[in-house]
This record gives C-alpha cells, structure tokens and sequence, in this order.
C-alpha cells in the first residue's frame, strides 16, 4: 500500500479567531486525509470539481487537466458503457455509498488499483451537493497478488518447479511463503509417488513376464496332457477292440467246440456203424463158409 505525504486543499485556510473549535477540528481531519490519502471531489452526476495533489500524482494528471471533466475519464472504453456504471452515478446521487477496490486507468494508460470509498456530501436540507471519493493506491499490492494467483494458476497446470517472489506486504510475503512451502512438499511427495509408481511398474513387468513363462508352460503342460488324453483314448480303443475280439474268438471257439463235439458224435456213430458192418461181414463170411462147406460136402443120392 502507498502512503501519501503530500498535502493540498482547496479552501482557503482561515484564521484560527474566525473559525469554531468544530471547524479547526474538522480542518484538521481534512488536513490529515489529504496528507495520507487520495481525494477527489465530484458533482452529484460525476463532473469533477477538485483533487488533491496526492490523487493527482497517483493518475499522472495535472488539476487544469481533469476540472469539469467526468469521472469516466478514469474508466476503460468497456466500463464507460456499462449499464452498471450509471446506475452506480445515480445511486450516489441518491445519497448510497460504496467501497471496493476499483481499477482506474492514468493518463499515460497505465492500470491504477485503487482502494477506495465513495460517499455523498449532504447540505443542511439533507440533499447531497458532493460525492468524495477517498483512495489508497494499492496497484503494487494488487500486482503482488496477481502474481501469487498467476503461481497458483501454473501449480494448477502441474507446473511445480517454480520460484514464489517473495512480496513487500508482510501478509502476502507470508502467504508466498506458505505457498513456497506447500510447492516444495508437494514436489516431494508427487516424487514419491513417481519412485513408487516406477517400482510397481517394474514389478509389474517382472509379474508380466512370470505370468507369460507360466501361461507358456501351463500351454506346454495342456499339450502334454491332451497328447495323453489322446493315448489313452487311443489305448481304450484299442483295448476296446481287444476286448471285441476277444468276444469273437470266444463265440468262434464256442461254434468250434459246439462243431468238435458234433463230428464227435458223428464218428462215433461211423465207428459204431462200421462195427455193425464188420459184425454183419463176420456173419456172412460165416454163412459163406457154411454154405461152401454144405457145397463141398458128397451128396448121397447121386
């Protein structure tokens, strides 16, 4: 914040004999403002009528120079023609005051931060005659803020490696500081995380290329006991065809026995048929010799 030191006032100073203690005392407020702050003096509607050389030196303007002319000569093109500016007018003619911090535009274009109140001036009636308007530049305060913000903005794009200018105001050099602060602990623990982020990504390769040798063997290994399945499946047919086999030869074994038993039968009814034949050949060659024996015989009757 600047802090004035120069004093002007318009009026005439008074003899200390012809003027009230109320009057020497309000002097003296007015004196005191005028060394400290900025002030201008406005018409209700916003013409300028006076400023003291404290304001004068903040907007690089001499008195001649902005007497008669409007407060708009302070604004940018854009404010001038905002709906809101003159409602700001009327409502300080209509006796309403305001404080905030304004951006006010000098004479050689540069930004000015001012912090400032504007109030109206009452006449005896109540009426207001006068708007004042009493300012503190504050342009370096508001420049040291904006770089703090532009800090935070990089921060918030991920950029940490940067530098907090340190500020001449004992409440943002602080605050700097606490950013300054909070930057470098988050450095460290985002490369923390990194270190850890990259282990776990080693890790994880290592686990990639374990799972990829052990689907390979798993892959072997299914090879391996599909070939087997098919042996054994190839076994069981086998085995399975022994077995049908086996079937045959017993049914074929059983027709042979069944067929052995059968021409058994048959030679012995050959052998048995053949013996009632010799038998029947011994008893006619027995006949024969009887009859050749009869034959041989001398008959008496010749």
């Amino acid at each position: 914040m600047k802090w004035f030191k120069r004093t002007a006032r318009p009026e005439a100073v008074d003899t200390p004999d012809a003027v009230s203690p109320e009057m020497l005392e309000l002097r003296g407020v007015v004196d005191m403002i005028d060394r400290t702050q900025a002030r201008i003096m406005f018409t209700p509607d916003g013409t300028i009528l006076w400023a003291n050389d404290n304001f004068l030196e903040v907007m690089k303007y001499d008195l001649s120079e902005i007497v008669g002319k409007h407060h708009s000569l302070f604004l940018s093109e854009a404010e001038r023609s905002m709906p809101g500016y003159r409602e700001f007018w009327a409502q300080l003619a209509g006796g309403a005051f305001f404080q905030d911090q304004f951006a006010r535009i000098a004479k050689d274009g540069s930004t000015v931060w001012i912090r400032a109140t504007y109030a109206p001036v009452f006449d005896a009636q109540g009426k207001v005659v006068r708007v004042m308007k009493i300012a503190n530049d504050i342009t370096g305060r508001q420049s040291e803020i904006e770089t703090l913000a532009a800090c935070l903005a990089r921060m918030e794009d991920g950029i940490l490696a940067q530098q907090v200018p340190v500020a001449a105001s004992d409440d943002l050099a602080r605050l700097g500081t606490a950013l300054g602060s909070a930057l470098a602990r988050l450095t460290g623990a985002i490369n923390a995380v990194k270190t850890a982020v990259e282990q776990v990504t080693t890790t994880a390769g290592r686990i990639r290329v374990s799972s990829s040798d052990l689907a390979q063997r798993t892959e072997y290994q299914a090879a391996t006991l599909e070939a087997a399945a098919g042996a054994v499946q190839e076994i069981t047919s086998t085995l399975t065809a022994t077995a049908g086999q086996a079937r045959d030869v017993r049914q074929v074994a059983a027709e042979a026995q069944t067929t052995a038993e059968e021409s058994g039968k048959v030679v012995r009814d050959a052998v048995e048929a053949m013996q009632r034949i010799e038998t029947s050949s011994n008893r006619i060659s027995q006949i024969i010799s009887v009859i050749d024996e009869i034959a041989s015989r001398p008959t008496c009757w010749r």
